[in-house]
């Protein structure tokens, strides 16, 4: 109860100051730069691009943020000028701060006790930490937590994919430890790995913690592929997908310490015989749990993890509260139910990366079966957004507009236009799709996405 009150003074706090913006790079040139000139509840704002260094957030509050999101703004953290400080974000005492929209990659963590911990971000003695929509990828550590690792405090990961991270021992995508408590929110978590335990995460010693609408996909380690617990660790686990880790989706273990799991409405691949549960510890297997294929687009080549019309995890999660953000920030949710695992099936334009000048794009359209689909191109970006009967409209006019095809029976279009050959490197081409018949007033609007030309 303690704990409970000083995270909600923090919270009142945090939320009544009235910081400045410092900008990267108009006011400083590095991000490190305008860290260390923010006072409290100041904002850091940066502009797209790769930087490259080794951010350090010590005894301050503030939001480090980035303008237009992880795909277009990298943090390299691959040439420290301390080898001893070399996680891509460390953050120390520093209570309410706030990371969004990065790319966090190439870290080598913080060396604790001999080993490094933490490549992505080292968060510590700190509460109410959130990092939100950022991609924590390509970090390898000797000792916990290739992609993050918390320890004795408060942190919420919200629509962060953590992949292809390394930990010479424990927790290749995320360490939680030493009396940390971390809660998971719309993450995707995959193909990570750790020598010893946990190759998605790894939770152990008097820890707290969640993992809620998360997907577990594709990680390995010696013992606990997916998640595993132990020496006390308490976690709760609702509307999860566990598929495709090795050895096992989950481990619950006991050594010196029994763990407590508690897990409800999740899709794990083989049923309860998925898990191992040690002789001391505890695993409720609640309601609402399945073991069905939950049918990705396209994870093995590309690394899509959006659900398909026909998955099994489609409306049958659990209800959590009264708003749904996914992990690529589709809010409310589609049918009668929320869905299990990081993607809500929702109307939804994405694209992958990179974008060049006179090349075939690789862009999708997510939507119900057999809905025709308008693609527009936009001369700019309205904001605000224009209010109409299909939802917010973002882009300005003149518009180019394509009739590119109806939703197939999965549910997501692809279509591979060539992009002019005139655009340049840097622009930002803004693009909307509307799933349904023009006129038709179910017909929707998705998303405004942004082609970044490379």
């Amino acid at each position: 109860m303690r704990r409970f009150f000083c995270l909600v003074v923090l919270l009142v706090l945090h939320a009544a100051g009235n910081g400045a913006t410092i900008r990267v790079p108009g006011d400083y040139p590095t991000i490190q730069g305008a860290i260390d000139a923010a006072v409290n509840y100041d904002v850091v704002l940066v502009s797209p691009g790769t930087y490259i260094e080794n951010l350090v957030i010590n005894s301050k509050e503030i939001t480090l943020k980035s303008e237009l999101g992880a795909l277009a703004t990298v943090v390299d953290g691959g040439v420290p000028v301390n080898p001893d400080h070399a996680a891509v974000v460390e953050i120390v005492t520093a209570d309410s701060t706030r990371v969004e929209g990065f790319t966090l990659a190439n870290g080598k963590g913080v060396n604790v006790s001999g080993s490094h911990r933490g490549g992505g971000a080292f968060c510590t003695a700190s509460s109410l930490v959130g990092i939100s929509d950022c991609i924590i990828k390509d970090n390898i550590v000797t000792g916990l937590g290739g992609g993050v690792y918390c320890s004795d405090g408060v942190v919420s990961f919200n629509r962060c994919q953590i992949s292809g991270n390394y930990a010479g021992t424990d927790g290749g995508g995320a360490a939680i430890y030493w009396y940390g408590e971390a809660h998971f929110h719309h993450c995707m978590i995959f193909e990570n790995t750790a020598v010893a335990r946990g190759g998605g995460a790894y939770c152990r010693f008097s820890t707290l913690g969640s993992f809620n609408n998360c997907t577990f996909h594709e990680n390995i380690a010696a013992t606990g592929g997916g998640l595993m617990t132990d020496f006390l660790a308490n976690l709760t686990l609702i509307n999860d997908i566990f598929w495709a880790n090795a050895p096992q989706q989950i481990y619950v273990g006991d050594d010196k310490g029994a763990s407590v799991v508690n897990i409800q409405y999740s899709d794990v691949q083989g049923g309860q015989s998925g898990a191992f549960v040690a002789p001391n510890a505890s695993f409720t297997w609640g309601a609402g749990m399945i073991d069905a294929d939950p049918l990705f687009y396209d994870p093995n080549v590309s690394d899509d993890y959006h659900i398909t019309y026909l998955s099994p995890c489609r409306e049958v999660g659990k209800i959590i509260g009264t708003q749904l953000i996914d992990f690529e920030g589709d809010w409310g949710y589609y049918g009668v139910g929320w869905d299990i695992g990081a993607d809500e099936f929702h109307e939804r334009l994405y694209h992958y990366h990179p974008v060049m000048a006179g090349l075939p794009a690789l862009i999708f359209v997510v939507g119900t079966p057999s809905a025709p689909v308008t693609l527009a191109l936009g001369a700019g970006i309205q904001d605000p957004p224009l209010t109409t009967a299909y939802g917010n409209f973002f882009l300005q006019f003149p518009l180019r507009r394509f009739q590119i095809g109806t939703i197939p029976a999965n549910g997501i279009l692809a279509i591979t236009p060539t992009t002019p050959p005139f655009w340049q490197s840097g622009d930002i081409k803004p693009i909307q799709a509307l799933v349904g018949p023009i006129g038709n007033p179910s017909s929707l609007l998705t998303n405004l996405d942004l082609l970044i030309v490379q």
